[in-house]
């Protein structure tokens, strides 16, 4: 009697209050994701570079999927695109001709991330634009759709000098030579890989490996930018399209990992990655896993207790 007690008066309205807040807790997060330009706003220069990132956020919920369709305005130029901290296995890889992107995260999932950093020439013309459309950011569990809203930029251009750069300059894509195609159709790309690490003094021991472990595994020691000390640039002649995988590998130990796809009408595609430090895991399954173990130690210290009591039933 003493057991049932304890049991309907403590330990059954705990975990009920437990279950009740690890569901709270999973909703409340639900279709609170955005995919934002940052910044969303800027005066700028007509011929000044400025750089532009298109960052993920799943608004406390996990997320391991994302997508989206971009568009610059024909007054801004793109002058290089590069990777962020997604650690997305890509379907459709952005490059500076085409920026929409596809990816998976394999084997893990993100609260926040940056799929890419533009940087941009502003051009003719008054105000510029980056636009998104068709997003979606999937949840890591049960993939529900947790995308609320996309928030899009609008920079102004004034009439200026900016430096020694000149301002005629056109809106199309560069670069626009065509890949190589050989005898049975097979496309050939050149690609440039542009590893970043803000603050830091890169590793001498740098590697950067195109489809390591395979046969047609290439190698390549990154050279340092001469305008940036802090981007060393590796480049691989002759990709053939399709799916690779690309390594960054600091004293033989691998730093970065991307998956992407090679693909489109320009010959050469400029990729980069930041390599992420110490990636910091789900906060929202940090809380729920915290919450599981406060409860498991409460309920076996309550049991322990019932079981004391009944055990000794004249102490107080």
């Amino acid at each position: 009697m003493e057991t049932k007690k304890y049991l309907k008066k403590i330990v059954l309205p705990f975990l009920i209050a437990v279950i009740s807040t690890v569901f709270v807790t999973v909703n409340s997060y639900a279709a609170n994701g955005t995919i934002s330009v940052v910044p969303a706003n800027g005066t700028f220069q007509k011929g000044e570079v400025f750089t532009a990132s298109v960052n993920i956020e799943g608004g406390g919920t996990a997320f391991n999927a994302a997508k989206a369709k971009v568009a610059v305005s024909q007054n801004l130029t793109v002058e290089s695109l590069a990777l962020g901290d997604c650690d997305f296995a890509l379907v459709q890889t952005p490059s500076i001709g085409s920026l929409g992107f596809a990816g998976v995260i394999l084997g893990g999932s993100k609260d926040r991330c940056t799929i890419y950093t533009l940087t941009l020439k502003a051009n003719s013309g008054s105000t510029g634009f980056i636009f998104l459309s068709e997003a979606s950011i999937k949840s890591f569990r049960g993939a529900a759709e947790i995308l609320s809203s996309v928030n899009n930029s609008s920079y102004t251009f004034e009439s200026g000098s900016a430096g020694n750069q000149s301002n005629n300059i056109t809106a199309a894509p560069s670069p626009t030579q065509s890949p190589l195609s050989l005898a049975n159709g097979v496309k050939l790309y050149t690609l440039v890989y542009n590893v970043t690490t803000p603050g830091k003094t890169l590793s001498g021991g740098l590697k950067v490996v195109l489809d390591q472990g395979r046969p047609n595994e290439m190698l390549s020691t990154p050279q340092a930018n001469s305008s940036n000390r802090s981007v060393l640039s590796a480049i691989f002649e002759n990709v053939p399209e399709g799916v690779h995988t690309i390594a960054v590998l600091n004293n033989e130990k691998s730093i970065s990992k991307q998956i992407v796809n090679i693909a489109g009408q320009n010959r050469e595609i400029t990729l980069g990655v930041t390599p992420e430090s110490a990636g910091a895991g789900s906060l929202l399954w940090l809380i729920t896993l915290a919450i599981i173990m406060i409860a498991i130690v409460t309920v076996a210290v309550l049991t322990y207790m019932v079981v004391w009591r009944k055990n000794h039933p004249g102490s107080t």
